[in-house]
């Protein structure tokens, strides 16, 4: 222990109390009056700061860990606001680069990646423009040992393309929790990889969105998730009687979602003793009803941090969907600089669970809208190489200009048209306004002002997936 810190380096008990003295404190309230000099375009330029001149730890570039003698790292992500002022997630974090040819002589137990994250104090931050005006929210201590066997899997994963030789191929779809993403922003820039003469991007490893979501919002309100895994609810399949488990949850899941399929809505509520509201929400209570959970309007744990995303998906007797399938609205200064790899799309995309809900026609009643057969959905490689070419031409469109606003009049009311291509000449997505009204306005860089945009998935598109689940 070095006696001259605030804090006891050799304990993450200490280290983490000591962290908690940074809540609600911005970066200026640090240092006080101190002259202080930083490299604004280092975007690990907080976490630096922080472990200089709260933790007194110059910053180096040494492999341990930035508190070695307590076997601890330090990282910092940033939040962003919602709409209802709440906090959330931003993006992914980052842990380490990948050497590829290290990778190729690990195992799990010896990895450089268990070693770096076998505890983390992650560090919660809302930026500001003025550095120094950067807040930090709250800090909360990661430990794998809760994690192991999630994070072990997808290290498997990436591990077995490297060693076939395909560290060329590996993108964020192959995993759910780990991911890699590269770590240079030049796309040409590319590094040798073992067992195979195509050389492949520069990789790190990271968190995915979902998941570090997930870490954050259990460190502020544990009792916000039921856990399928929980000692309290000991889920059994009524098919082969085996428990629940991490690798088995969804197929378990599933049979008991699909136990109830072709029962109207109204008369699975009334059998669960659940009021009838939004279709989408009454869907949300009853599988915490069919799982056993006494707190039905609690999110569950495992969908969570795995990022699956439940989409209901009403549609007639020939499984065209009523609508097409919408996803969050996109910075589109972001969508510009952004890449395939590192987009917000290819992370929501990377598995769902579609619950059809058959609906004879448009105005029928919710109450008569009659369950399906859910599945969980991944793009296959043909559909994600479409989705991806797709994504990348409505970007550069964004890039190259072709976002001008022209006014369309139907009837007594007025719409905006973008210039870019609709969803008639594309296969599997499309962009269209998002924002339920025209006051709730983005722009690009060329300073064109628009309703704000997100991408949908186009409705025959949808048609097809529900087509091939229930062929």
């Amino acid at each position: 222990m070095n006696s001259k810190l605030p804090y006891d380096n050799t304990s993450i008990k200490s280290i983490c109390m000591y962290a908690m003295k940074l809540h609600s404190k911005s970066l200026e309230d640090i240092v006080g009056n101190k002259n202080v000099v930083f490299n604004k375009k280092n975007k690990g330029n907080i976490g630096n700061f922080i472990q200089e001149h709260w933790f007194y730890i110059k910053p180096d570039n040494k492999k341990d860990q930035d508190f070695d003698l307590a076997g601890l790292e330090l990282k910092c992500t940033p939040l962003k606001m919602l709409k209802n002022n709440s906090l959330t997630i931003k993006e992914p974090l980052s842990i380490c680069a990948i050497n590829l040819t290290q990778l190729d002589t690990e195992t799990w137990n010896t990895s450089y990646l268990k070693h770096k994250i076998n505890n983390i104090l992650i560090i919660f931050h809302i930026p500001n423009q003025i550095f120094l005006k950067t807040v930090i929210n709250k800090s909360t201590l990661f430990e794998l040992k809760n994690y192991e066997e999630l994070i072990k899997n997808d290290w498997l994963v990436i591990f077995q393309k490297n060693k076939l030789g395909l560290s060329h191929t590996l993108s964020a779809k192959d995993t759910r929790y780990l991911c890699t993403a590269p770590k240079s922003s030049d796309s040409t820039f590319k590094v040798k990889q073992p067992n195979s003469d195509k050389p492949a991007k520069q990789l790190g490893f990271r968190f995915k969105t979902a998941f570090m979501r997930t870490i954050y919002e259990q460190s502020k309100n544990p009792l916000k998730y039921n856990s399928l895994l929980s000692d309290d609810n000991q889920i059994i399949s009524t098919k082969t009687e085996e428990q629940i488990t991490l690798t088995n949850y969804k197929s378990i899941l599933l049979e008991k979602l699909n136990n109830e399929a072709n029962k109207s809505l109204g008369e699975l509520c009334k059998k669960n003793n659940l009021s009838l509201s939004k279709a989408k929400d009454s869907i949300a209570r009853l599988l915490n009803k069919f799982l056993g959970f006494k707190n039905y309007k609690a999110r569950i744990l495992e969908l969570e941090l795995e990022g699956i995303n439940i989409k209901v998906v009403r549609h007639n007797n020939e499984y065209y969907p009523y609508e097409s399938m919408s996803f969050p609205s996109e910075k589109i200064k972001e969508l510009e600089k952004s890449s395939w790899e590192l987009s917000k799309l290819s992370e929501y995309l990377n598995t769902l669970l579609i619950i059809p809900l058959y609906q004879s026609s448009r105005d029928t009643n919710i109450d008569s809208l009659v369950l399906g057969k859910s599945f969980f959905w991944t793009p296959n490689d043909n559909q994600w190489d479409g989705i991806k070419n797709e994504w990348e031409m409505y970007r550069d469109e964004f890039i190259n200009g072709k976002a001008k606003v022209s006014l369309i009049k139907r009837g007594n009311k007025t719409f905006e048209s973008l210039g870019i291509t609709k969803s008639k000449d594309t296969s599997y997505i499309h962009m269209r306004p998002h924002g339920a009204k025209n006051s709730d306005r983005d722009e690009d860089s060329h300073g064109n002002s628009f309703c704000k945009q997100s991408f949908w998935l186009n409705q025959r598109f949808i048609q097809e997936i529900l087509n091939q689940a229930n062929s």
